[in-house]
């Protein structure tokens, strides 16, 4: 077998060592970070992926054995007529701030030593792969393309590899804060989590004790086969909890690696109170485990009760208009209540929970950021971020370019008013378009231009579950949800202005 070098193309890495990348990469949808950034091949302008692309990576994660970051490399690793090689793997894993995937190719595939990342962002000058600064762009190479040995350090030229005492240079600088480091006050994440909380001391601190006890020390076995567990996400588990007083919560245990989540719903959830947002109540802690507390929503997620799911009555027409009002209520207040306003990016169905009256509640505050900009100026919305994070089917294609505005939330809510509208699942992969945006563009559109569809072209695509509807009122409604779609942020509303129009059409 041939040895493994800095020139010997992606796909030819060994099995193991893109299943143990996958497995760092697929933790966090941090591949996403790199799919974001990389180029077309062979010197042609612009960006390799699509967002339509990262939608269909991410629906992977969804495959047994699926894995997006193995389909990231299948797919970027045959591109051009000069394939993509290793050193071009790790220039952008250092780029997007990979490092721990970057240190394992250095070390366990090239033999070389970690990307020793300093406390400032530079790397050090002694690492033999090296970071310099080409026409003012980041750009890393890797001395002499070939395999690299501890021995090879000797060879190397003082103009390649400087002296221990030569400048660091900065590899990559954020445009805008990395919601990785957002912490309570100053963005700088405490050490002692004591500390931390003592911040927030009016917050209600739940006996960590009784709600272990409760869900039998958080086990993994779901509601439905008669355990405690509601569900899953990125950043940990929630699940029921009934304590000797009778009260009944839904419990937020976070994985280890997302304290600076944890902080954010914390800081965002205490600030913000409306009837349309998820409370809450309080928080549970024991040494490193955090848990948040909230209300619990008896009729659980909209995504599951538009599909009525465990036989669950469906959702009447009245019911949908209400929800996709307050929701917009919701997330308007988020957008609009504080002189910078702040977006969610994480707007799905999923995330919109229902209480006993059917009355929505949004949720999931783990991905929110300030944006830069009050909301009454809608002309100075954006700003930029180097982590691209979300769920792809909901997303803008800004979103894939780092590009943050109140507008990506207005887009992912655009996609839930399709949901409400069709009772279509946000993705099925079954469907011959599996995402639901383009099931809207290719069924429902077909050949007829925008501005030529009828309310008797959509009639057939409006969820016979949701009962009677005044099929010109769907068809309004129809009308907003392709305005909140709109593929160009600037021809798409705010959430605020969105807002009036739904008054309009009510």
């Amino acid at each position: 077998m041939q040895p493994i070098t800095a020139n010997t193309e992606i796909r030819h890495l060994r099995s193991r060592d893109r299943c143990h990348l996958s497995k760092i990469l697929d933790a966090g949808d941090r591949w996403k970070d790199l799919a974001a950034i990389i180029t077309k091949p062979d010197g042609e302008q612009g960006l390799l992926l699509t967002a339509s692309n990262i939608r269909l990576l991410e629906q992977q994660k969804y495959i047994p054995n699926g894995s997006p970051t193995q389909a990231l490399l299948d797919y970027w690793g045959t591109k051009g007529r000069k394939r993509p090689v290793i050193k071009d793997l790790i220039d952008y894993l250092i780029r997007s701030e990979l490092y721990h995937a970057a240190d394992y190719i250095a070390v366990n595939v090239l033999n070389g030593e970690a990307i020793n990342k300093c406390g400032d962002g530079s790397l050090n000058g002694d690492n033999m792969l090296q970071s310099k600064l080409v026409n003012g762009a980041s750009h890393f190479s890797l001395v002499n393309a070939t395999t690299l040995s501890s021995d090879s350090l000797s060879n190397l030229n003082d103009d390649i590899l400087p002296q221990k005492k030569s400048i660091k240079q900065t590899l990559f600088t954020p445009t805008a804060p990395n919601l990785s480091t957002l912490s309570i006050e100053d963005n700088s994440v405490c050490d002692d989590v004591s500390n931390i909380l003592a911040a927030y001391s009016e917050i209600k601190r739940y006996s960590f004790s009784l709600i272990s006890q409760s869900t039998k020390n958080f086990a993994e076995i779901s509601v439905k086969d008669g355990g405690f567990k509601i569900g899953e996400g990125a950043f940990g588990s929630v699940y029921m909890s009934s304590l000797p007083s009778g009260e009944i919560l839904a419990v937020k245990k976070l994985k280890n690696d997302f304290r600076n989540q944890f902080l954010n719903e914390l800081k965002i959830l205490t600030k913000f109170r409306h009837e349309n947002l998820l409370p809450l109540l309080g928080i549970a802690c024991e040494g490193t485990v955090l848990c948040l507390v909230y209300e619990f929503m008896v009729n659980g997620s909209l995504l599951d009760r538009i599909a009525c799911v465990d036989d669950s009555s469906p959702i009447a027409w009245k019911n949908r208009m209400n929800i996709t009002v307050k929701v917009c209520d919701g997330v308007c207040h988020l957008h609009s209540f504080d002189e910078k306003p702040y977006i969610h990016r994480d707007i799905k169905s999923a995330n919109i929970l229902l209480d006993k009256h059917l009355n929505p509640k949004v949720g999931d505050f783990g991905l929110a950021r300030v944006g830069s900009q009050a909301e009454n100026d809608i002309t100075r919305t954006s700003a930029k971020t180097t982590n691209i994070i979300g769920t792809s089917v909901y997303m803008a294609p800004e979103a894939f370019r780092g590009d943050v505005s109140v507008k990506l939330d207005t887009f992912s809510f655009g996609v839930v008013m399709l949901e409400l509208l069709t009772g279509l699942s946000p993705y099925d992969s079954d469907r011959d378009e599996p995402d639901l945006l383009s099931f809207v563009e290719e069924r429902i559109l077909g050949e007829f231009d925008e501005n030529e569809i009828t309310a008797e072209h959509l009639q057939p695509f409006i969820d016979p579950k949701a009962g009677q509807f005044d099929i010109e009122l769907a068809f309004k409604y129809f009308k907003l949800s392709r305005l909140a779609t709109e593929q160009r942020k600037k021809n798409r509303p705010t959430m605020v202005q969105l807002k009036e129009l739904l008054k309009n059409l009510i």
